[in-house]
């Protein structure tokens, strides 16, 4: 065995063994606001096990749906289901499993009192966390952290030399698109009052956020906004009830298939400073433009994905370019276009897996 916290050694010249933990292992049955993480996680996987250098396992490691591992399971992938849940009772159980699987590089996708224990215990020669957003704490144990679209931040008291970046260049299977982007999707300019929409988790809206909502509508006195998501919605509640906005402001509390609502708006309002990620990418590849701000951590995603048409450098310009594609058909028209090149572009997951 080895004691814990002791660095093990890898095999020179044998293929590598890899080992990803999927904690948010389920298929959001559509609802692709659910958790978009296991979803990105499994579409990584397969692309990884694809690339055929390495012998890929999963494990899925606190929750699970069948549905998910059949997918994988019918990708040729070894999945290892020791869920923890809230319970967190078979940690030794997989610890030892993952031991007698002899991986040379662990990847976790989630800082989790389960991961960080089982690197505390050294269980492959490299241990390397996936950073999708989620904060973490630094541990000696981590070897490497993979950013997705983030630049490197101090705060989280990692070494420079210890970090990559790491290009997000997903299927559409992945995200549950059921055809490639085509020009068919491109729109022309609404012929009714544009219809505003921001589908996330409510924890992502702030008070910056809903001012600019406020602005955006107050120099659109037709325009509506959809706001869709889970979570508390107190804050969302002072724009729904606000009298000014009597009727154009609806709030879904829940989540939703977000194909039932690709028609339903016309431009997609981001939020900030924590964007919104694949549900952005599959209302863009519906030609759906989506209006972002660029506010530190991801603005390296941001330049790389969106249009820089719409990407503001203020909440004053964020709001000026919601109210253009609102005012000005051959801009909204333009930017639609865009958006369908931008989302073809990222269907290249071999970049992604090539950075990992």
């Amino acid at each position: 065995k080895t004691p814990i916290g002791e660095k093990k050694k890898t095999i020179n010249g044998k293929k590598l063994k890899i080992v990803y933990f999927s904690h948010y292992a389920y298929s959001n049955s559509g609802k692709s606001l659910a958790n978009p993480l296991g979803p990105f996680i499994r579409d990584i996987v397969i692309s990884h096990a694809r690339w055929g250098e390495a012998e890929i396992i999963c494990y899925c490691v606190q929750w699970f749906d069948q549905a998910y591992v059949d997918v994988l399971t019918k990708s040729g992938i070894l999945v290892r289901v020791i869920p923890q849940e809230l319970a967190f009772s078979r940690l030794e159980e997989l610890r030892r499993t993952i031991l007698e699987d002899a991986p040379d590089v662990v990847i976790s996708d989630v800082p989790s009192p389960i991961a960080s224990w089982l690197f505390i215990h050294r269980i492959a020669p490299l241990q390397i966390y996936l950073d999708p957003g989620y904060p973490h704490w630094n541990l000696p144990e981590i070897d490497w952290v993979l950013l997705p679209g983030k630049v490197y931040q101090r705060g989280f008291e990692l070494p420079s030399n210890r970090c990559s970046t790491m290009r997000v260049a997903l299927s559409d299977e992945a995200v549950g698109m059921s055809t490639t982007p085509s020009a068919d999707h491109v729109r022309s300019a609404p012929v009714h009052p544009l219809r505003f929409g921001a589908f996330t988790r409510l924890i992502k809206i702030t008070d910056a956020w809903l001012s600019a909502a406020e602005a955006i509508l107050s120099r659109l006195p037709q325009a509506s906004l959809l706001i869709v998501g889970s979570g508390n919605p107190a804050l969302v509640c002072r724009l729904v009830d606000h009298p000014d906005y009597a009727g154009r402001v609806s709030l879904i509390n829940e989540m939703v298939d977000l194909k039932a609502y690709q028609d339903r708006i016309d431009v997609f309002l981001d939020t900030f400073p924590f964007i919104g990620g694949l549900v952005c990418r599959e209302f863009m590849g519906h030609g759906v433009p989506v209006v972002s701000v660029l506010s530190g951590e991801w603005d390296e995603m941001l330049r790389e994905q969106r249009d820089p048409e719409l990407l503001a450098q203020s909440l004053d310009q964020f709001v000026a370019i919601a109210v253009c594609l609102a005012e000005d058909t051959d801009f909204y028209h333009k930017a639609s276009k865009s958006s369908i090149r931008l989302v073809t572009q990222q269907n290249q997951p071999e970049a992604m897996i090539r950075d990992i």
